[in-house]
């Protein structure tokens, strides 16, 4: 498992519970994302996770969601592991269409 920049065992379990539901199809993803944000609502990765989830719907209410989340990603995103960093920028770049950045982050 890699290190996700929290001190929350709660948030690492959400985000471990959206990354299984998100890989299996699950009905749970957005449940799960938004309890990672809910236990640490300053948590970078998990407000990237859930910009990612958002984006993925392809529709004005998901781009509306996935835009406060792309924000929140960037303002949290000061002291956290170069990985976690790349994770946001990628989705950042996704986010304004600049899908070539997103897949030089990825």
């Amino acid at each position: 498992m890699l290190a996700v920049t929290t001190d929350s065992q709660e948030a690492i379990a959400a985000i471990n519970r959206w990354i299984d539901q998100s890989l299996s199809y699950g009905k749970d993803a957005e449940t799960a994302i938004l309890e990672a944000i809910a236990a640490d609502p300053t948590c970078a990765i998990a407000h990237a996770y859930a910009a990612a989830y958002y984006l993925l719907l392809e529709n004005a209410i998901g781009w509306k969601e996935a835009t406060i989340h792309v924000k929140l990603a960037q303002q949290y995103s000061k002291k956290i592991a170069k990985r976690e960093k790349m994770y946001v920028d990628a989705i950042a770049a996704w986010w304004s269409k600049r899908i070539d950045l997103a897949i030089a982050n990825f």
